[in-house]
Order: C-alpha cells, then structure tokens, then sequence
C-alpha cells in the first residue's frame, strides 16, 4: 500500500513537472526545481523499500520462438539506492561489472559475486553534489542519480592488453563536464581479476570531450543519462565511444550540439589507443547505448530517440544520422521536433535500419556467437522501457525479424560472455546469467533421441508432434518431475513407481511393469488400461506411430539409464 501511494505521487509529481515546463519553457523554474528534488527523495524512498523486500538470489524464466531461456540473478549492493547504469565486459572466465557508482564486481556465477579491490578514476561525484547544495546553483535542478560510470571493456590485442572504463567527469574548479575514457594497462601474465592490482592514479585518460559542457538551467543541471557512453573494441588498437548530446538539443538544453562537428557530443568517436587520437567518426545522433560489431566488423549502435524513433543503426564513417534534424518520432509534448525537416519521415540524412515506434529505450547490444545454433549471428538489445529483449536477424544489410522476448525487468545491459552465457545488468540492481531452460533443452534433447530410436522416418514427423504434447505435461529428464511423471526412465519399470509424488490411484494400484505392450495399450486408450487415471486420451489409432513412440521411450530409457 505504501509502495503503490509512494508511485502515485510520483507519477503526479512528473506530470506536474512537465506540463510545467511545456507551458513555460523552462522547467527550472522554483516548481519545477523543488518537484525534482522532492521526486528525487521520492524515488530513493522506494529505491529503499524495494531494495529491502527483494531477495539476493532469484530465477527467472523467459521464452523466446526457438528456445526458453533460464536466468539465475544475484542481486549485487550498491551504496547509493538511487541511480543507474553501468556496463559488463569477460576476462577470462569470470564477468567483470562496473555499477554506476564506480564499484567494480568479478562473478563467475550467480554464486560467485565478490567485489573488487581496484581503484578507479574519481568521476566528480562528491563535487557534483556540492555543486548541488550550494548557494550558486540554487534555482538548477540537480539529478544526482543521472551522474554515473556507463561502461567497461577489456580489450586484448597483439600487445595491448587492458580494461578501458567510460564515465561522464565532472569538473569542479571549471563547473562543466566531459564524457571521458580511462585505460588501465594489464599485464599478459595477470589471469584473474582478483591479481589486478591498481589505484585510481594507475589509470590514463585517453579521451575527454570537447568542449567541456558547462551546467544548464533548462531541465536539468547535468544529463548524464543522455551520456551513451558505450564501447567497442576493433582491433588492433582503435575503441569507439558513444557520445551522447546530453539534452543539448535546442529544447532541453541552450543549442543543438549533435550537428557541430567541434563538438564531440551526439557522436561516435574514434579513439586510437596507440597515439591517443580521437576523430568524429559519425554524427546526429541523440542517445547511443549499445554498440556492437558483427561477424563482419560492421558497427552497429542502438540509441534512445524521444517519443517513437528509437533507431539501429549501421554505422558507417562519415555518416550523418540526422538528429535533431531528423527522427522517425516527436517530442515527448506529441509536437513535432523543433527544426525537424520531414515530420514523420528520414529523406535527409542517414537513415535508420530500423526504427522502433512507440520507443522501447534501447539500452545495450550484443554480438551473439555460441550460445544456440539458432541465435548464432543475431544482435540481442537490451531494453529500459519495453522491459524485453529483442532478437534482430541481420540479412544483408537490413532486419529480417526483431523477435520480443519480454523479461518483465529494466534491462540495463546485455553482454554474451566468453563462455557463451548471455549477462543482464538491470536496473534493479541484479546480474542475470542467462543460459538454455531445461525443458528448451529436452526439446533438443529429444530429436537426438530420434537419431538413436528405430522410428519409420515417414513417422518422425507425427511422433514428435505426439510426444511434444506429452512433454507439455512430462519431463524427459529422469527423475525430474512436472504437471506429470517422467518418461526419462519409464520402459521395463514397475507402474506408478517413479518417485512422482502425485500419482492417481489407478495407476499406483496397477500392477505389472511398463512393458511395450503396456505401453501401446496406456496410450491408446489410458481409461481402458488404468480406468480412474488422470491421463487424457491422445487420440492415436495408427498401430505404426504407437510403435514409433513406444521406441522413442524405450531409447529415452537406455540412454537415461
């Protein structure tokens, strides 16, 4: 109850706020401030409930068309209850998490969590809060969850081997900020996370933004969730980052900056690791959170666009993809972006390989190799608002299918790790790993059954059509029990023996084994056989596929034996 009047006030409060600030213009107003500072406090207050009631270990269970996906999570701490991001990369055989806050975790599993003792570099935090408290900056609205550590990679190529972190920096002194790159340098030796051995003054800054933005009045002080902030590693030596605008684009902020070309905001930066080089190597875009290369070192970015015009992108050198000229969307008031050039088309600029309207908020990508034959080659994002992922097939240079697979959760960020798991960090704070279900898996399963059993091949078809019917109900696994007993072990064994707790008492009252003549009989006709059993008639008459399904439990028998 407290939890859902806590929601209420904050919807009301948001509202408030906006419509405030499409009447006015300028959300800094003393309304608008005090509302996000109080929706702030709001938000921690139920950040702080949820965090008590959730538990540290949970499971979870998703399906997609060709396979159901297990996801065992662990729910990691965090010091500050309000806030989000940050990002997952592999090293070795353990995943490394960067949290929001700068904390960084090593987990091999959802039972093996431990943090790190690595320093890294100071990204403004405490000053940014000061800023927030002080006399100067009184009438801006300060988001202190927004400022946050957005990204980790480790990168290892010919000689160069290291962990490269992204954050938006915050300077005191000057009272702007940068969307900033640090590198720590690793040596080949080092093999496990927890011999890494570093302080905040070991890593090197390779790139900073420029100009420095200086805090605004319009919304919010600093938007740091419209950093981007993503990275990709192309060998042998060059990292690319997503810039995002941070609401400069001429509503949100003072101009629209995506479009100047001296400015490293609403770009893809380039950054050569050897020389410490940074070109612009795309521009218009607006939000970047996922980037990702494929099989054929293409790049690809997803990025939030406003109301509708969430895009993928292609990205190419050069390329110009149009924001705030251009989106496949409009403002969040339902007008029109100011400036756009063709409401409701891309006839301009680089366009969009596909556009999600209404938004999902794209919030992470990833390469998929290794993890099923049927998913090998797809880009799997990550999603805020669609609370899904989505499965893309690339065929050539457009989509050919975006599967949804609804997860129910925030998902911040999506990373395939070195053994072929699928990783989700989410907004409630938990490290997801992802691997096949098992009753995804006894589907497999059972056509390598089909290869073993002497099944007439013009009655494969018809059996595996029957025997999925079955494992609606039935594991193939034995000892592994659902709605019904296993067929795992089933042939030669005693009726009603297994230790399925929930027989009917016509089959526990039944005598004899499970022979294949008990077997024929049970599925053609289980009230004949058993009269009382809970077992619904399938139906079957042709003498051949009774056969054939009897076969197949036989060889589930010997091969579970």
């Amino acid at each position: 109850m407290r939890n859902s009047l806590l929601a209420g006030l904050l919807s009301l409060l948001l509202a408030a706020s906006f419509v405030f600030g499409f009447l006015y213009g300028h959300p800094s107003h003393t309304l608008a401030s005090l509302g996000g500072r109080v929706l702030v406090r709001l938000g921690a207050l139920l950040l702080s409930k949820q965090e008590h009631e959730t538990e540290t270990r949970r499971q979870y269970e998703f399906e997609s068309i060709f396979l159901g996906l297990r996801g065992d999570a662990v729910r990691v701490p965090t010091h500050r209850r309000n806030g989000n991001g940050g990002g997952l990369t592999s090293f070795g055989n353990e995943v490394l998490l960067l949290t929001f806050e700068g904390r960084l975790f090593a987990a091999t599993g959802p039972d093996d969590l431990r943090e790190l003792d690595i320093g890294i570099p100071d990204n403004g935090f405490e000053a940014y809060r000061r800023a927030s408290e002080s006399e100067e900056f009184k009438d801006y609205l300060f988001v202190l969850g927004n400022h946050r550590y957005n990204d980790i990679i480790h990168f290892d190529s010919q000689n160069r081997r290291g962990l490269a972190i992204s954050y938006t920096e915050y300077m005191e002194e000057s009272r702007c900020y940068h969307n900033t790159v640090a590198v720590l340098a690793l040596d080949p030796t080092i093999t496990s996370a927890a011999q890494i051995s570093a302080e905040a003054a070991d890593w090197s800054i390779v790139f900073r933004s420029q100009p420095c933005l200086p805090l605004k009045q319009t919304y919010q002080a600093m938007e740091g969730h419209m950093a981007g902030g993503r990275m990709a590693f192309q060998p042998p030596a060059t990292l690319y980052l997503t810039s995002g605008d941070y609401y400069w684009d001429g509503t949100k902020g003072p101009e629209a900056i995506a479009q100047r070309l001296d400015w490293e905001y609403g770009k893809i930066i380039e950054i050569d690791l050897s020389t410490r080089a940074a070109t612009v190597f795309s521009s218009g875009h607006r939000n970047p959170q996922g980037i990702a290369f494929d099989d054929q070192w293409r790049l690809w970015t997803v990025e939030h666009g406003p109301r509708g015009g969430d895009e993928l992108n292609l990205v190419l050198k050069g390329a110009d993809y149009g924001w705030p000229q251009e989106i496949l969307g409009t403002n969040y008031s339902r007008l029109p972006v100011p400036g756009v050039l063709s409401h409701g088309r891309h006839e301009h600029f680089s366009a969009p390989v596909l556009a999600w309207l209404p938004s999902i908020a794209p919030s992470g990508l990833t390469l998929i190799n290794g993890f099923h034959p049927s998913w090998d080659g797809d880009l799997l994002v990550a999603t805020l608002g669609g609370r899904s992922l989505y499965r893309l097939r690339i065929v050539g240079e457009r989509v050919q299918f975006a599967e949804r697979i609804d997860t129910g959760i925030r998902v911040r960020y999506v990373h395939q790790h070195a053994d072929g798991r699928l990783v989700l960090w989410t907004d409630g704070h938990e490290l997801i790993f992802l691997s096949e279900s098992l009753r995804s898996a006894e589907h497999h399963h059972l056509i390598e059954v089909f290869k073993w059993a002497d099944v007439d091949e013009g009655l494969v078809e018809a059996a595996q059509r029957t025997i999925g019917i079955c494992m609606e109900c039935h594991s193939l696994v034995r000892g592994v029990h659902g709605a019904a007993p296993s067929l795992g072990y089933v042939f030669d064994q005693p009726i009603g023996s297994s230790s399925f707790e929930a027989y009917s008492d016509a089959l526990r009252q039944k005598n004899g084994k499970w022979t294949r003549q008990a077997l024929r009989e049970y599925l053609r006709d289980p009230q004949r056989f058993a009269p009382g059993t809970t077992m619904p008639g399938l139906g079957i008459t042709d003498p051949g596929l009774l056969d054939a399904i009897v076969e197949v439990l036989v060889t589930l028998q010997e091969i579970e034996g």
